[in-house]
């Protein structure tokens, strides 16, 4: 088994865009499905020294040492999805359709949305399972940027794409600033695309929109509640 990377981590989140419909219509060959999208998840995992740390129904958080490596499974990860011999119903719905347009594709099969983020996080090893589990704001941010995009797209923060050595065949598009659920400080988000997949269009990222204004952020939990909150701790200095 491959050692767990600790100290400066790059974590992926992936996950399987309309899964749940899916499974409701076509029960035998998302199942079918979704052994040959696990089989090749991990395959590829391996040839790129990535660590599973753990998946949850389809969706997969994997860990790399290098930033590179991880940007290159993620592009052979969309480029290999197109090459497996899907099951006939899958691809008779219109959520794993073959798409090849002059705009728009080529998709085949389960869209997979991929994203992360790579920093510093808590590493601790699960109690039960022994494996490496991941935590603090690092994860938390990467999580939010690996649940921005949509089915067959890859969206990486600024932080990755500064760090990573990109592939000459791999087509990077700044998304600009974007608010992202829970976190304070906003992030410059980048769509990743292998040249293979370059023309896939995709709806606007799923995230907050970001109000401008030249009032500083204040990342307390109670905004302008300062005089209030002090006259509150004095309440309860004097017993109250």
């Amino acid at each position: 088994m491959k050692e767990a990377p600790t100290g400066r981590v790059t974590l992926i989140f992936t996950d399987v865009e309309g899964s749940t419909v899916l499974w409701e219509r076509a029960p035998e060959a998302m199942r079918q499905g979704l052994i040959l999208h696990d089989e090749l998840m991990r395959r590829l995992i391996g040839e790129h020294d990535g660590y599973e740390v753990k998946t949850e129904g389809d969706a997969f958080m994997v860990a790399f040492a290098d930033t590179t490596a991880a940007l290159r499974w993620c592009c052979a990860v969309q480029e290999e999805l197109l090459e497996l011999e899907w099951p006939a119903d899958l691809l008779a719905q219109p959520e794993a359709a073959e798409v090849v347009t002059a705009d728009n594709g080529p998709f085949a099969g389960l869209r997979v949305r991929m994203g992360g983020h790579v920093g510093e996080p808590d590493c601790r090893p699960d109690p039960i399972t022994g494996r490496m589990d991941y935590f603090g704001p690092m994860v938390n941010r990467a999580a939010r940027v690996g649940a921005a995009g949509h089915g067959g797209q890859i969206v990486l923060s600024s932080a990755v794409l500064d760090e990573a050595t990109v592939p000459t065949d791999v087509v990077t598009t700044s998304m600009g600033q974007h608010g992202l659920k829970g976190l304070v400080t906003p992030e410059e988000l980048f769509q990743v695309l292998p040249k293979k997949v370059a023309r896939r269009s995709f709806p606007p990222l799923r995230t907050l929109s970001i109000r401008k204004s030249n009032v500083e952020a204040d990342d307390r939990t109670f905004v302008g509640r300062a005089g209030a909150l002090e006259q509150l701790a004095t309440l309860l200095d004097d017993g109250a």
